[in-house]
């Protein structure tokens, strides 16, 4: 047999031929695990713990982030939303402080998102939430099991809506109307809040 020819034959090309094509598939499939893998990581939310150890999560900015937080949002007792009144779009940087029946703080901390969930156990608790010289407050009572939204809406100009399936999907509140907006001026309510069960 020619020396030249049998390394040349179409048993040494058929066999080279599958380990490239072998290499390109373990290649492929690298690569689409990875590109998998990147996709499905959980959105980069900020999470912590209180001076008494209750756990917090602040989220919101995106569709990934809304969509985390609400099948997060059942560990939680407490879920934050902050918004402009007009149009309901959702804002960050609002200081939030959170006190119990004895007036001991619990929470204080600027958001860095326009949701934050947190986790604190059954009792009476006041919120203030503060932006751009505007202060809103409102008070809750958790009782155990219990999941309550507060949702405060300022008298700012801000044009980025939330995505209207995504809010409609995660039950926030539109922007209020004129006339919610005068009920709710008329009745000193300056804040909104529900249970999310």
């Amino acid at each position: 047999m020619n020396p030249v020819r049998s390394a040349f034959s179409d048993d040494a090309g058929t066999a080279s031929t599958k380990r490239l094509r072998r290499l390109a598939g373990v290649l492929a499939c690298s690569a689409l695990l990875a590109s998998l893998t990147a996709l499905a990581a959980p959105p980069d939310l900020n999470r912590g713990r209180t001076s008494d150890g209750w756990p917090y999560v602040e989220g919101g900015v995106g569709r990934d982030e809304i969509e985390t937080l609400q099948l997060e949002r059942q560990k939680y007792s407490l879920w934050v939303v902050t918004a402009a009144r007009k149009s309901g779009a959702y804002l960050t940087d609002v200081t939030l402080s959170v006190t119990d029946a004895r007036q001991r703080l619990v929470f204080e901390r600027q958001l860095l998102s326009p949701w934050m969930l947190i986790d604190l156990p059954p009792g009476r608790y006041d919120a203030v939430a503060s932006y751009k010289g505007e202060v809103l407050r409102r008070t809750t009572t958790i009782h155990r099991g219990d999941h309550h939204q507060l949702v405060f809406y300022f008298n700012v100009d801000a044009d980025v809506l939330p995505d209207d399936a995504s809010a409609a999907a995660v039950g926030v509140a539109p922007p209020l109307s004129a006339s919610a907006r005068a009920g709710n001026a008329a009745q000193g309510r300056r804040a909104r809040t529900a249970s999310f069960d």
